[in-house]
Formats: structure tokens, sequence, C-alpha cells
């Protein structure tokens, strides 16, 4: 279960704009979309490539379905933490890890987006990944 203080980290308009510029992205090949991500996460932090696999496409298409998961299930947080729980139990990557991912993350959408990625957007987009790291963080804690 989502705490009260991640559920109030999101707003209906923070929802609303992760929700619509998302929808931007969905228009494009998931293997571009999972090339340009892993590509600049590996070329910032080559040490993170060992926990991938060598053939990437499959890990390329998977980053984006994980996104789609997490979008579609913003509004609703039980929902969200369900989706997120298997993910975990296949996860490699390290706590850690999430803030690196995180601002390649927020560098994959940027460059995406051009001139609609706004100051709220990106503050939008911010409580988003918040809230995910901080529901996978508890169900990582509670595994242990």
């Amino acid at each position: 279960m989502v705490a009260a203080s991640d559920q109030a980290m999101m707003t209906n308009r923070d929802i609303q704009l992760v929700k619509r510029t998302w929808k931007l992205f969905r228009g494009i090949n998931p293997v571009l979309v999972g090339e340009t991500f892993y590509s600049k996460l590996f070329m910032d932090h080559p040490e993170l490539r060992s926990f991938f696999p060598r053939n990437m496409d499959e890990q390329y298409r998977k980053f984006v379905e994980v996104v789609n998961m997490i979008v579609v299930r913003l509004s609703n947080d039980e929902e969200l933490a369900a989706g997120l729980k298997p993910l975990l139990a296949e996860q490699s990557v390290k706590k850690e890890h999430y803030e690196i991912m995180g601002k390649t993350m927020f560098w994959t959408l940027r460059q995406g987006l051009g001139g609609d990625w706004t100051e709220d957007v990106s503050l939008a987009w911010a409580h988003c990944y918040e809230l995910v790291s901080g529901i996978i963080t508890r169900e990582d804690v509670s595994r242990n």
C-alpha cells in the first residue's frame, strides 16, 4: 500500500501532465525509446551494463511496457503497487541505482518532448518517479 505522504506527492494535474506527455511517446517505436534510454544509461554508467542481457531488444520493449503500466495506474495507488510487485521479483538493479536511472529517464523524456518539456512537466515526472521509487523501496524492504 502507498503511504499517504506518497499519494499526496502527485496531484491530479501532475497525473494528467504525465499521461499527456507519455502519450506523445506511445507513437514512437518502443525499441527506439528503450534504446535511447539504455544507450544514455550505459554511456554515463558503463558499470550498469552487466545487469542487463547482451541482446537488449526485449529489454527495450519491456522498459516501455513498464512505463506504460505505471502511467495507466497512476490514478490508483493500490493497482500501481500491485503492478510493480512482479517487477521486483526479477529486479537485479540495486537501490542506489534508482537515482541514476531516474536522471536517465528525465534526460530521455526531455529529449523526446523537446519544447513540451516544461517546468510543470518536469515537476510532474519528478513526483511520479518519487512515488514509484518509494513504492519499490518499501516493497523491496518488506521482501527482506
